[in-house]
């Protein structure tokens, strides 16, 4: 069995790290943060991966009609680059599947990437 966690992120206080450290500590495996008013989704989840060894961390909601595609794309094949392939994506629609992230340029994963993003 996984467990996960959501985490808040308040413009105010910031990411509990706290709680994050935690939850990798005991095993969990992923941590997810959503979009609300007044924050986003990927510069927090950026700040955990950045700041953990071996837990995902994704964006349980990430408002799409906010980015275009193509910056969508990047920016999830940059988090997953630079974490070690730990950055999960989630977005939301009618049908939920599993894709690869491909590069727009190449149309291929990036190299050792295993990008996930649930739709």
């Amino acid at each position: 069995m996984k467990l996960a966690i959501t985490f808040r992120v308040s413009p105010e206080s910031g990411v509990d790290m706290e709680t994050v450290w935690e939850a990798e500590r005991l095993g969990y495996d992923a941590v997810w943060c959503g979009e609300a008013y007044g924050t986003d989704a990927v510069t927090p989840v950026a700040w955990v991966l950045a700041q953990t060894k071996k837990i995902k961390a994704g964006t349980s909601i990430m408002q799409m009609p906010a980015r275009t595609p193509a910056c969508a794309a990047m920016t999830a094949m940059t988090l997953q680059a630079l974490s070690g392939n730990r950055f999960l994506c989630a977005r939301r629609r009618w049908s939920f599947r599993a894709s690869i992230i491909k590069s727009p340029i190449t149309g291929r994963a990036p190299p050792g990437s295993a990008s996930r993003c649930a739709a």
